[in-house]
């Protein structure tokens, strides 16, 4: 029996994006109807707690995030546990790539609102442009802080949970980013995990990611592999794939985000049949992904 749906959400939850209503409608309705089926929800994402109280409000609960690729679990307003990067080998490892593999922006995740953005040799009007996208996002705009003497700061002096490298827009930022995987991985091979979401690349402490941030969560609250269904739709959700054998990639994620998916789909709503009918994932079994050979 199934006690509890583990959705990643840009991308996946919110495919396709609602500005207004934050979540689609379809995928509203299924939330909505998941105390019918004695069936909980944890959102596990990169992003910041500060979209959990329209997701609160949507499902009727106060629901349980665990944040930045499985670095903390937050609910009700508190980090019931945290994994926070080195500040020192995290500000070498920011140096070290600074300016180097076609990155032209970096990112700064903690368990507040504002982002904390850097960008590198982009033209005043892509940063205005930039600017004005974000104004116009709706439910997803984010508050943000700008400037690389502020990010630095905040490198040196705050825990950061993650790191996000991003290469631009379309196929050619994901080839680099794939392309710079394994070197930026080797910098400091010890201290992080690195792993390829799309166009972008995301730096967690060692040993964080979202499925064994969500094995461990499993494991404190009673619930067996068998009893999840893990849904994702990018790189970072292929531990998630690894560890439990319900797993779910979006039809329009990449190929190989689905190739190592038990099923695909098109909504998360689509779940809705799955819980109905048990006997779809009777034969599902984990699938071994070698997180290596994929994201390289």
């Amino acid at each position: 029996m199934i006690k509890l749906i583990a959705t990643d959400l840009d991308g996946t939850l919110l495919y396709p994006k609602d500005r207004i209503f934050t979540v689609p409608k379809t995928n509203r309705q299924f939330l909505r109807e998941l105390g019918r089926y004695d069936v909980d929800i944890i959102f596990v994402s990169g992003r910041s707690p500060k979209i959990l109280d329209r997701l609160n409000k949507i499902v009727g609960k106060k629901c349980k995030l665990l944040g930045c690729n499985g670095a903390y679990v937050y609910h009700d307003g508190k980090l019931l546990e945290s994994h926070p990067m080195d500040r020192k080998k995290l500000t070498a490892l920011f140096s070290q790539i600074y300016g180097r593999f076609g990155i032209f922006a970096y990112f700064l995740f903690d368990e507040h609102a504002p982002l904390y953005i850097c960008f590198r040799n982009l033209p005043d009007s892509f940063i205005v442009a930039l600017w004005i996208g974000n104004k116009c996002n709706g439910a997803y705009k984010e508050d943000i802080v700008h400037g690389e003497e502020k990010f630095l700061r905040k490198l040196q002096e705050s825990d950061n949970y993650k790191m996000m490298l991003s290469f631009g827009f379309g196929d050619d930022a994901r080839e680099r980013a794939r392309m710079a995987y394994l070197p930026i991985k080797e910098i400091f091979p010890d201290d992080f995990s690195v792993v390829v979401s799309n166009t972008a690349l995301e730096i967690t402490a060692k040993g964080v990611d979202k499925g064994v941030g969500l094995v461990e969560y499993c494991k404190q609250n009673g619930i067996a592999p068998d009893e999840v269904i893990v849904v994702g739709d990018s790189g970072n959700d292929l531990s998630m794939f690894s560890c439990f054998p319900h797993s779910f990639a979006m039809e329009h994620a990449p190929s190989f985000v689905k190739d190592n998916a038990n099923h695909v789909i098109r909504r998360v709503s689509d779940l809705r049949t799955y819980l109905e009918d048990p006997s779809l994932m009777a034969t599902d079994r984990i699938r071994k992904v070698d997180l290596e050979k994929v994201l390289s």
